[in-house]
Order: C-alpha cells, then structure tokens, then sequence
C-alpha cells in the first residue's frame, strides 16, 4: 500500500524501530542496502532506505512499528569521491518499488526492480551521463521482444569474462541474454560469464602463501614452515586478501602478494565485525609494515558485515562498507579519503 505517494507500508515488525538506532519516532538513521563497484572501480552505485516511524507500540517483550520508508539510488565517481546526484533517485517514482543494483559499468547503472508483492520486473536504466533514468522498467520491457526481461532480479545479472562492461542476464528459460542499455534493446548471447558479485566474494578468500601456516587459538599468527619464523603480529580471525586477474579463475588462491606483502582484514574485538583493521604483512620478515583502522561509521542493519567490498587498482585499494567509501594507500596504509555513503 502506498501511501501519499512518498512510501510504503512497513507492517506491522518486531523491533523495526531499532532499524536505524535513532529515536522510536520519526525519521530514522538511513541504512544502506547494498551496492556495486564497476568492474575498473571507477564508479560505486548503491541503494540506501530511508524510513519515517509514525507510530510505535510495545508489549510485553514485542514491539510494533508502522511507517513509511523510500529506497533511494546514488553514485559516487570513485576517482573525485563526489556523489554524482544532489538529490539521490527514489526509483519508486517510476513504479520500481523494490530497487537493487544489478550491476555497473562506467557509463551506466543496471537497477533492478520489484513491484507489488516483491514480484521481479524489467531492469532499468541509469545514465551517468545524463544523471537520470533514461529507461525505466516498463519501456525496457516494451522495447525487447525477449519474453525473459520481464523478471529478472539482481542475482539473475553476470558480469562476461572478456567485456566486464557488458550487461547480461539469466532468464526464466535459462538463456543468457544481452542487454544493451542505450536502447534498451535484447540479444541472447554465449558469452562466457560470472556472477556480478563473484570477484567481490573472491577477495576474501585468499589463502596463506606457500610454505606457511596458522598457529594460535583465539588470535591466530602466521609461521613460515621452513624455519620457524613467526609473524610480528598476530590476529583475530584473519582473512587475507586475494584480487583475481581478469579471467583468471583458482579453487584455493593464495593472498596477492603487494610489493612482497599480502594483506590481512582482522576484527579489533571478538564478536565485533564492525571495527576492522587492514594490515600490510611482509612475507619475507613477517615484520608488520603498516596497520590501518577502517572506518565504518555506522552499524550494518542485517549484520551483513562481511558483504564489504574491494577493488584494487595498482597502488590503491577502494572499500565499500555499510557507511563509507575508503580509498586506502597500499604503500603508506594512509586511509587518503572518506566519503560518507549516508
């Protein structure tokens, strides 16, 4: 149910007013839902909510909220760390109610849509150029003739292995198809692909280097096998940081190694995946070079903590978390901006 045509039914949700840790009544912290790097990191697209509590009720140890809430896109160009938008887009004022980016390229973003009951429609289209939605779900849906675009969902979006740029997506039938987002045209394609998010899943996945091992219980420190050394430092929950190569696909890949380094993303507390630390370890001395804390202003609210971002690009690396754009210098550590998403 719309209401006044600035929101939505929120229903009636156990705890809905801790959504954004604001006040029990009013306009709520926004909360970020999700986003994409495009596939150089040149531009990050994302979808935050805004929600308005109008009413609020507790019982016993239940409480019952209802109010309205509007999903809204922006862009940040990665390379000036300005949001491309003044007035970020609420893609509900073209009927698409549920919006997420399915995908992004350096000139155009992929929204894809849902309407009423959470039912998946035709992507539509938004042009960096022109800093608007130059094709929205319904005209995409007319101009194609492929009976497949009219329900495609974010995870249905792949990213080809040869032209990263390219929009393609699954259909209903299982086909891939092509689709061209200057006209709104589709084309059934062969392509090799990935699922968009894959290389972003990929880069907390790298293993130790060669020849090395954890040791430790709750911290964990790295021992080289061969003599014994043992890291500088040691880490609660290390993950190590791997970027695949364009193509290039492994099952178990060790860390990338950054100017004889590989990098380490660790809690600073147990049971705290909010405050993170990037550290630089030296494969050859173990010594720790540089250890950065990552600023992440704002709690995730579906705890969804570890669907942060990276993209490397030669010296930088670019971090997407639930509340800001880092841009961090992989020779010095120095965190060299800081965009606040919300």
């Amino acid at each position: 149910m719309r209401l006044l045509q600035r929101g939505f039914w929120l229903g009636t949700l156990a705890g809905l007013a801790l959504l954004g840790g604001c006040s029990v009544l009013g306009k709520q912290q926004p909360v970020l839902f999700e986003g994409k790097f495009s596939p150089g990191g040149r531009y990050y697209a994302y979808v935050f909510r805004e929600t308005f509590i109008y009413s609020y009720s507790r019982k016993g140890g239940s409480s019952i909220s209802q109010g309205t809430f509007t999903d809204k896109l922006q862009v940040i160009d990665t390379q000036t760390g300005a949001k491309l938008l003044d007035k970020p887009i609420a893609p509900k004022t073209f009927d698409c109610i549920y919006p997420r980016v399915a995908d992004v390229n350096d000139h155009y973003v992929a929204v894809a849509c849902s309407g009423t009951h959470s039912k998946a429609m035709a992507p539509a289209i938004f042009s960096i150029a022109d800093r608007r939605i130059t094709l929205d779900s319904a005209e995409v849906a007319k101009r194609s003739s492929v009976a497949s675009v009219a329900e495609v969902g974010a995870t249905d979006f792949r990213r080809s292995l040869s032209d990263p740029d390219a929009f393609i997506f699954e259909g209903q039938d299982g086909r891939l198809y092509r689709l061209d987002p200057a006209t709104g045209q589709v084309q059934p394609t062969q392509a090799a692909v990935e699922r968009v998010d894959q290389r972003m899943d990929e880069v907390l996945r790298g293993g130790l280097p060669r020849n090395f091992s954890e040791e430790g219980n709750t911290r964990k420190a790295f021992v080289r096998k061969f003599d014994g050394a043992r890291s500088q430092d040691d880490f609660l929950d290390p993950k190590l940081l791997y970027f695949a190569d364009s193509g290039e696909h492994e099952s178990f890949p060790p860390a990338t190694l950054i100017d004889g380094g590989f990098l380490v993303l660790s809690p600073q507390r147990k049971d705290d995946k909010q405050h993170l630390s990037l550290t630089l370890v030296d494969a050859g001395t173990l010594k720790t070079r540089w250890s950065t804390p990552l600023p992440q202003a704002l709690p995730d609210w579906a705890s969804r903590f570890e669907t942060r971002q990276f993209v490397r690009q030669g010296g930088t690396l670019l971090i997407a978390n639930s509340s800001q754009l880092l841009r961090v210098d992989l020779g010095s550590g120095q965190v060299t901006r800081n965009v606040a998403l919300l």
